[in-house]
């Protein structure tokens, strides 16, 4: 499945950050995001699927 095309602003120093980690561990920082928005979906599974139950669909 194509993954689609997203964009989002971050804070200056987080964008540095994750450039000097990407440059370190030679890990995409597309790596580093998609890791890092998994991490918080599946921190908030359950409400996901609260909402899912009650009829919402964000």
């Amino acid at each position: 499945m194509p993954k689609p095309k997203v964009t989002f602003f971050i804070d200056q120093e987080m964008l540095d950050m994750l450039k000097a980690l990407s440059a370190v561990t030679r890990v995409k920082q597309a790596d580093y995001i998609r890791e890092g928005i998994e991490m918080v979906l599946e921190k908030y599974k359950a409400e996901l699927k609260k909402a899912k139950k009650k009829g919402g669909d964000e």
